[in-house]
């Protein structure tokens, strides 16, 4: 493109008009944990949990507030205090129903049909406490759901109404916080879906301002050191910023906000984004140095680095927009709009930055400016050093390469419901205490439909298989508050023999429990039987809560239960289905090794086409991938034997790395097609690319990993894991570049390539 006057005001209007609409939008840009958008889109797992929601609600809006007492729950001034709690809590905005040791009861019916309720604990008589405490501590439904097995802990159980928003979700948690500082326990742990959803919104909008911050810093710094004036600072600078901008403007304008994972999505547009800027700035100075007027130097600086840029983006792009394959929302929003951003960067770089170059006045350079030798004396001597030891470097590598996928074939596919938290935040401290004193605070669903539809959930053949579905998934997954129609059975058969927990099983006569079933459906709060129940009584849920113990280890435990209910007298009658949203997630992440692989070989796949179609040659495909797949197997061992583990934020490490390390490999394979095209050997040829194209090589890498290390700086691990990991493979593929690149040329590589 000839550059003109008339041609860069018209373009920096244009621009100019983007970025105005785009800061508007920009500024509308919310933050989001909604748990739900990392479920899969479809199937039929996915089918039947929104079914299973229709009929029952949501299966996560609860919260579970654990209190310690150091010298003992059974004590009566601490009981008095926990139930006057208990009541407090059921008076708060939003909550349903609150359930603690305290307000829970037995339903009896003397002989004369009188129903009356006896309470678990008789917080007031210091006789029946004694032996409350003995049968509750004997009780397997209260010790690890209510009760923990020391008796200093204490749990309740907190209903809130469905679907809350997030300033509702603020305004009960800070409520919640109020009441329990009021009564000042010894200690207070707090778990649920609107904990999360809170933490993870506010450390979103709090972590995107400190990574984009440090990001600025480090890029600030860079251009200093780089180009040591304002005029090299300021361009490339708006260049990035005006990206982001974009980006986040369009984020807007289609409905999307920002989440842990797409918090990450503007420091690696402006760490991916300023390389290009700086390769087209640099370039443009050099010529301006050499001599050349402005117009000329733009219209070089355009047709020799405007290739290769459009070209290094391309492939960056592809990185990117692979994980469009994936099965996972977040990760595909994540891809798409990165990949558009470097796209829009691309734009600027190539038309609104040389337009702005050229209304600006020229800036005043040192002509003589030469750069130091030290560079080149130790390129030369690298050079020297690699021709010498061709051998060694293959040795070397293939070792390496043997390692490296022994170490990733150890990496496991795991997920958690509290992601990527550090073990000293508070809120993780909080859920490993509901964990390590009751069941946890992450649910366990089942549907269950009846095939027969002439039938009744409440027939007691059908409650005896559901029982037993029950009690293996009670002892198979270690559940804790369980809530279902043979649980209201079992408790009800507790009560009418008057508390006596060995008597929680369900009546071996079907007369009798025909009695407690009838008895459930007539007296028991309906509003809590529609929780499990549905109104034409073919389908019933099993409610429960159990410790997030990760998908690599609830997966055999799910294989093991499918197979428990696969038998035929369970398969005849009914339909069992495990389902809830972290079941989903499980799912998910089971497939991520397949997202991964599948987004990885077709970004192998077009950036090869892409090489082939610049180079006209299969060997230089080959020659191009190679360096670049034996950093990826690297960072996949060091993850393999350091136990990072395969989950929604590692997932995107190697396709990200992949798409943006493949840049210096075209650079040092265009330069030695220069070199070869002016007539040198190919060891002259080759020379020369190792000393011209090693230093911009490695600033580039030292820029690019810098910029993702800022990322260590969140809290957020799965931010940290991409930041350090990405810059490693980056620093992996520089050294893939430098050492193993020119002998694999030297050995496998004979250009026939015409003079010029």
């Amino acid at each position: 493109m000839k550059f003109t006057r008339k041609k860069s005001i018209i373009l920096i209007t244009l621009f100019s008009a983007i970025f105005v609409v785009q800061t508007f939008f920009a500024t509308k840009t919310g933050f989001d944990h909604n748990f739900d958008t990392f479920f899969p889109e479809e199937g039929e797992d996915t089918e039947y949990f929104n079914h299973f929601r229709d009929v029952f609600g949501s299966e996560n809006d609860f919260l579970i507030i654990g209190i310690e007492n150091n010298e003992g729950i059974f004590k009566n001034d601490f009981l008095i205090k926990l139930d006057s709690f208990t009541s407090v809590l059921g008076k708060v905005e939003n909550i349903e129903f609150v359930q603690s040791p305290t307000n829970l009861y037995f339903v009896v019916k003397d002989m004369f049909g009188s129903i009356y309720e006896i309470p678990y604990i008789h917080i007031n008589d210091e006789e029946k406490l004694k032996n409350d405490s003995t049968q509750l501590m004997k009780s397997t439904t209260m010790i690890g759901s209510f009760i923990s097995s020391d008796a200093k802990s204490v749990s309740i159980f907190v209903k809130h109404k469905d679907g809350l928003e997030l300033e509702e979700s603020q305004k009960l948690l800070s409520d919640l916080k109020e009441k329990t500082d009021e009564f000042q326990f010894d200690s207070t742990h707090m778990g649920g879906r609107i904990v999360g959803h809170v933490y993870f919104t506010e450390l979103t909008s709090t972590e995107i301002v400190i990574l984009v911050a440090a990001s600025v810093v480090l890029i600030i710094i860079f251009l200093f050191i780089t180009f040591k004036s304002w005029y090299g600072i300021l361009i490339p600078f708006a260049v990035v910023a005006s990206t982001v901008i974009f980006v986040i403007g369009l984020m807007a304008e289609t409905g999307k906000n920002l989440n842990i994972v797409l918090n990450a999505l503007p420091t690696v547009l402006m760490v991916v984004g300023i390389s290009g800027v700086v390769h087209f700035l640099s370039k443009y100075l050099q010529e301006l140095r050499k001599g050349l007027h402005k117009m000329e130097a733009l219209h070089k600086t355009f047709k020799e680095v405007g290739f290769a840029l459009f070209f290094t983006s391309m492939t960056t792009i592809v990185g990117f927009a692979s994980l469009t394959t994936s099965n996972i929302p977040p990760i595909i929003t994540f891809g798409l709009y990165t990949a558009i951003g470097v796209a829009f960067c691309l734009l600027l770089s190539l038309f609104f930055m040389p337009s702005i170059l050229l209304l600006m006045k020229e800036p005043k350079l040192n002509k003589t400016y030469k750069e130091g030798k030290l560079w080149d004396h130790k390129l030369r001597d690298a050079f020297l050093w690699l021709i010498r030891n061709k051998v060694l470097v293959l040795i070397s590598f293939g070792i390496i390469v043997a390692v490296s996928v022994w170490g990733t074939l150890q990496i496991k596919p795991n997920n958690y419901i509290m992601e990527d938290l550090k073990e000293d935040n508070p809120m993780m401290k909080s859920y490993n205490f509901l964990e390590e004193n009751f069941a946890g605070a992450r649910p366990f669903e089942l549907g269950i439909q009846l095939k027969d539809t002439s039938k009744s959930i409440y027939d007691p053949e059908i409650v005896r298989l559901i029982n037993e579905i029950e009690e293996f998934a009670i002892q198979n997954y270690e559940l804790g508050g369980v809530f279902s129609i043979p649980m209201m059975a079992k408790s009800t058969n507790v009560g009418n023999h008057g508390g006596m927990q060995e008597y929680f099983e369900l009546p071996e006569k079907d007369k009798e429990l025909k009695k407690i079933l009838k008895d459930i459906r007539r007296y028991a709060d309906d509003e809590k039987l529609e929780k499990i129940v549905d109104s034409t009584h073919t389908e019933t849920r099993i409610s429960a809560r159990m410790a997030d113990m990760g998908s690599y280890n609830t997966a055999p435990l799910h294989a093991k239960f499918l197979e428990f209910v696969d038998q035929p007298r369970f398969k005849e009658a009914l339909d069992v289905h495990i389902t809830g949203g972290p079941y989903l997630m499980e799912l998910n992440n089971e497939m991520l090794v397949t997202n991964v692989v599948t987004g990885l070989i077709i970004a192998f796949l077009i950036i090869g086409i892409i090489i082939g179609i610049m180079y006209k040659s299969f060997t230089i495909i080959l020659l191009t991938l190679i360096p670049n797949i034996i950093p990826l197997l690297m960072i996949g061992a060091i993850m393999g034997f350091t136990g990072i583990d395969l989950k929604l934020s590692t997932s995107i490490v190697f396709t990200i790395a992949f798409g943006i390390a493949v840049d210096d490999t075209i650079h040092f394979l265009s330069k030695y097609r220069i070199e070869l095209r002016k007539g040198f050997s190919k060891m002259i040829a080759l020379k020369n690319t190792f000393e011209g194209t090693g230093k911009a090589i490695v600033l580039t890498t030292i820029v690019l990993s810098g910029g993702f290390l800022t990322l260590c700086v969140s809290d957020y691990l799965g931010s940290f894991y991409i930041g350090i990991l990405v810059s490693l493979t980056l620093v992996f593929a520089l050294l893939s570049d430098l050492i193993l690149l020119p002998v694999l040329l030297i050995l496998f590589y004979n250009p026939k390539i015409k003079k010029k």
